[in-house]
């Protein structure tokens, strides 16, 4: 997971399993 996604992940918790994927 880069670290942009891990960014989002946190910004938005409900799109973790989008961008956690």
């Amino acid at each position: 997971m880069s670290p942009v996604a891990a960014g989002r992940v946190r910004r938005r918790r409900e799109q973790t399993s989008l961008t956690g994927a």
